[in-house]
């Protein structure tokens, strides 16, 4: 017998083999099955989570959204507004002392007509302290009951909407200003709006014009509404029905989900404060944000459909899911990323080296880089020094929608030759007036170079913007001390003489009249008192003129005592000698503002011409023997030639 402890055990292959064969089937069964399923629940959690937190996103980023359009529209209004008001404050000072004087209120009709069309005025008007006057249609009105009126009376500027204008029978917007003249208001000055003309003041759209935005009163009125479908329902209403809609009544029969509770609205919006909520109203929901506009409790409120957010958001969980789908794919998708991604780092840095060569030629300057690709513009930090405000555009699309607004009209063509020829320029420059959000112009230098991708196409816009304020007026200064006399500061002869040539060249209808004015025995004050003396008479006579005659008139010193006025657009020959009547009794008046014993009188031959049919030699030779006639009469009078 074999001892046991050497009998070796027979090893059952085969068993060991579907052992093994049966672990290593369920590895691959856990594998097969488990992993795609921890895959695929990982998968389904995170597509959750990642739903939750996009949905979240989105609506903070609508919220974002709204309310940067809603501040930006409260800044394009208020600058809007504030243009207009300076311009009719303008206006205003510059007629303060004749209206003051108790001056026809109708000789201002062709100044506010002339406004009106430089400007986006429906009409412009002026009244006296009762309340009466003119508008620029020569309309007569009576306005001593509107509350304009009487707030402005009281040196107030207002802006105000009026539910039925005196002229126009419809609803319109007005602007007016004070006329002050010796710190008393001794009128007002006004422009007013159709509602098309006034909406227009205030519009920007938001997610491609899905948005919709209107302002309210602090009653909850309507005061501008929307020119897109109605904003609680989606039908539409009359024009007439929207504006009876309360905003305010409306929103409580809607349920507040979102942000701010109905009370908390209601208090930022009695408080002037901004604010955003979400609503459901009808079965629709609404994201909305509102603004205080700063003016008679307006508030703007800019709104968007749920619905056009959604559509938004479900694209993205869309593209997420699509993701999922092609996981397989995920290695090769990875390398293939990181390859565009050192390709893409590559060319942007080369693109770096060629921009930091080009902003080295701009040293001191506001550098700007415009990228065509991601849509945005960057400034360097001189920008807020240089110019004295914060840039208002991040965006080259918002910037190519909106720089007319910030450019000054007149250089406006010049600006458009500019950008017309960016596809076919490599560079460019222009010289242009911008309008700051505080009202006034910057005179600015503009420069630019076209930077290119590998693909030859233009990838971003850099140059500098030079604020070239200063060197404008100082040459301004100089051309005006080119063209003054230095002692009057009227037009010295050789420019009177060309705007006076220019002006019978425009030819026209008109009736005009040429005054050659000599002061009588003015070589007696000069050897009587002293030629200090009579050059403060020449500048009395000076500032004399210039508030005696028009705007339009040009008035120039020919040398000496002797100076020379045209008067444009005369109605008739009576008036002619009203005004050589006034010009006349005018100087009887400067001896004594110059405190000299005695008057001073002056001596003007005048020549008329009509419709341009005479040259400024005829003229100024006819007007010369009218003077040679008015002295040999006697002195201190006028003669008309021909008269």
């Amino acid at each position: 017998a074999i001892p046991s402890d050497i009998i070796r055990p027979v090893i059952n292959w085969k068993e060991i083999f579907m052992v093994n064969l049966k672990k290593y089937a369920a590895r691959d069964i856990c594998r097969i099955i488990g992993v795609p399923s921890v895959i695929a629940l990982a998968a389904f959690v995170s597509m959750l989570i990642f739903s939750v937190e996009v949905t979240h996103q989105t609506e903070e980023n609508t919220f974002s959204m709204l309310m940067d359009s809603a501040k930006q529209q409260v800044m394009l209004f208020d600058v809007s507004i504030e243009g207009q008001v300076n311009m009719l404050s303008t206006l205003a000072d510059s007629i303060a002392k004749p209206v003051g004087e108790g001056r026809d209120l109708r000789e201002f009709i062709p100044r506010l007509e002339v406004m009106k069309y430089s400007s986006n005025f429906t009409n412009v008007g002026i009244t006296g302290k009762d309340g009466e006057g003119y508008i620029s249609s020569g309309h007569h009105i009576d306005i001593a009951d509107r509350g304009y009126f009487q707030k402005s009376m009281l040196f107030q500027t207002v802006v105000e909407k009026v539910k039925l204008g005196k002229v126009i029978k419809t609803p319109i917007f007005i602007i007016s200003v004070p006329i002050v003249d010796n710190d008393r208001v001794v009128g007002i000055l006004f422009g007013s709006y159709d509602f098309s003309q006034f909406k227009s003041i205030a519009k920007i759209d938001a997610f491609k014009g899905s948005s919709y935005c209107f302002i309210v009163d602090s009653d909850g009125d309507i005061v501008i509404g929307t020119d897109k479908r109605h904003f609680f329902t989606d039908g539409k209403l009359a024009e007439e029905s929207l504006y009876s809609v309360n905003f305010l009544d409306e929103l409580k029969n809607g349920t507040i989900d979102r942000r701010d509770s109905f009370d908390k609205f209601m208090n930022n919006f009695k408080s002037e404060r901004g604010g955003m909520f979400g609503y459901s109203f009808g079965g629709s929901r609404r994201y909305a944000v509102y603004q205080p506009l700063g003016i008679n409790g307006w508030v703007l409120f800019n709104m968007i459909d749920a619905s056009s957010v959604d559509a938004r958001k479900n694209k993205i969980l869309y593209s997420a899911f699509v993701v999922i789908g092609i996981v397989a794919l995920c290695s090769l998708f990875l390398v293939f990323c990181i390859y565009r991604l050192n390709a893409e780092k590559n060319r942007e840095l080369r693109e770096s080296e060629e921009l930091y060569r080009v902003v080295e030629n701009f040293t001191n300057m506001v550098i700007f880089d415009m990228s065509i690709k991601n849509d945005t513009i960057r400034y360097n930090e001189n920008f807020e020094e240089m110019f004295g405000y914060k840039p208002r555009f991040f965006k080259f699309s918002e910037l190519v929608e909106n720089y007319a607004a910030i450019v000054y009209e007149d250089d406006l063509p010049m600006i458009d030759k500019m950008l017309n020829a960016i596809p076919v320029a490599e560079c460019g420059s222009a010289e242009f007036r911008c309008i700051s959000p505080f009202g006034y112009c910057i005179w600015m230098r503009i420069e630019y170079n076209k930077l290119h991708g590998e693909d030859g196409q233009v990838q971003r816009i850099v140059g500098r913007l030079t604020n070239i304020d200063d060197e404008k007026k100082k040459f301004q200064r100089l051309r005006l001390a080119a063209e003054r006399d230095s002692l009057t500061g009227l037009l010295n002869r050789k420019t009177a003489e060309g705007q006076i040539r220019a002006a019978l060249a425009g030819g026209g209808g008109g009736l005009h009249a040429l005054f050659i004015i000599d002061v009588d025995d003015f070589k007696s004050i000069n050897d009587g008192f002293g030629h200090i003396e009579g050059d403060r008479v020449l500048m009395a006579i000076a500032k004399a003129m210039e508030e005696f005659f028009r705007g339009s008139d040009i008035i120039g010193r020919l040398g000496g005592d002797e100076f020379v006025v045209l008067l444009k657009d005369i109605p008739s020959i009576d008036v002619l000698k009203t005004r050589a009547a006034g010009l006349r009794a005018l100087f009887s008046k400067i001896g004594g503002s110059c405190s000299l014993p005695g008057h001073i009188s002056a001596s003007f031959g005048v020549s008329v011409a009509s419709g341009g049919r005479k040259s400024f030699e005829e003229l100024y030779r006819e007007a010369d023997e009218a003077l040679y006639r008015a002295k040999a009469e006697g002195k201190n009078g006028y003669h008309i030639y021909g008269g």
